[in-house]
C-alpha cells in the first residue's frame, strides 16, 4: 500500500516566527497564507470554551475579523494586519485567555468563522478544520 503525504505537507511551505511563538504559517506559492495555531502552544493541552474575534470588545472600538469580507482578485475590502494585530482572543474554561497576533503584514481574506461554534476544532484539526485565518502576504516579504 502506497501512503501519500498530506495536501499541506505536499502543496504548503510551513514558517514560524522568532517573534511570535504562538502560531505557524503555512504558505502557498500563490502568497495565501494559513494561520495555524502551533500544536505545542499551550492551548493544546486546556478545554478551549470561546474564541472571540472582536479584538477590543471592552472599548466598543474593536473591528470584528468575522464580519469581514472581500470582494474580487486583488481581495478589496480585506483588513491589513500588521505583526503586532491581534487576529483573536482564545479563552479557555480556566478563564486563561491568549491573544493571538498576526505576526506577518497582510491582507486579511478570512477568518475560521466554524470555529465560533466548535472551538474545540483548533486542537482536534488545528492544520485542517482548526485553522485560524487566511491571509494574502505581501510577495517580497520573507518569513
Amino acid at each position: 500500500m502506497i501512503r501519500h503525504s498530506s495536501h499541506v505537507l505536499r502543496e504548503y511551505h510551513r514558517y514560524v516566527r522568532e517573534g511570535n511563538a504562538d502560531v505557524c504559517y503555512l504558505r502557498h506559492p500563490s502568497g495565501v497564507t494559513v494561520v495555524v495555531l502551533k500544536k505545542d502552544h499551550a492551548v493544546m493541552k486546556k478545554k478551549v470554551k470561546k474564541i472571540e474575534w472582536n479584538t477590543n470588545p471592552k472599548k466598543n472600538k474593536g473591528i470584528d475579523r468575522s464580519k469581514q469580507s472581500v470582494i474580487g482578485k486583488r481581495k478589496k475590502g480585506g483588513l491589513f494586519l500588521q505583526p503586532e494585530t491581534r487576529l483573536c482572543i482564545i479563552q479557555c474554561e480556566d478563564d486563561t485567555e491568549y491573544h493571538i497576533r498576526a505576526g506577518i503584514r497582510g491582507r486579511l481574506v478570512e477568518v475560521n468563522q466554524r470555529l465560533s461554534q466548535e472551538p474545540e476544532l483548533i486542537q482536534l484539526a488545528p492544520e485542517n478544520q482548526g485553522y485560524l485565518a487566511i491571509l494574502m502576504s505581501y510577495t517580497n516579504e520573507k518569513y
